[in-house]
């Protein structure tokens, strides 16, 4: 516990580094970080996050922290098809409903839907969280 506390306590100087903030990845690709942690600690970093993201508000930083599983679910409300996912999900169970929605939920998909909905060249960084929830 004490490592990934050490871990969570650079991430606010990781993102402000100018490395970061420039975008620099290797070989001119998109720069992107993950941050990852064993699932029980969930919560721990859940509340690190909120701390980093009202530090970088008052930093004035232009993002937006996204959780991928309620982005998901935006996904399916909008096509209308949530709530027989959700019913399809007791009866089939959690492998065939995957199976079912990695069309609609295609990563693909999942990119146009969050560039249609903000001004993604606008921001300076975008900080998606709850991966684990939607893997799992």
């Amino acid at each position: 516990m004490k490592a990934l506390q050490r871990r969570l306590d650079l991430i606010f100087d990781r993102i402000e580094s100018p490395k970061f903030l420039k975008n620099d990845g290797l070989g001119n690709e998109i720069g992107f970080w993950v941050f990852d942690y064993p699932a029980k600690h969930e919560i721990l970093v859940r509340e690190n996050l909120e701390s980093i993201t009202k530090k970088l508000e008052n930093r004035k930083y232009k993002f937006e922290h996204l959780n991928i599983f309620e982005v998901l679910i935006s996904i399916l409300e909008e096509r209308g098809i949530f709530d027989r996912a959700c019913q399809r999900e007791k009866k089939v169970g959690i492998d065939a409903i995957k199976k079912t929605l990695s069309g609609p939920l295609s990563q693909e998909k999942v990119a146009k839907f969050i560039a249609s909905k903000y001004k993604l060249d606008e921001l300076d960084f975008l900080i998606l969280s709850g991966l684990g929830v939607v893997v799992n």
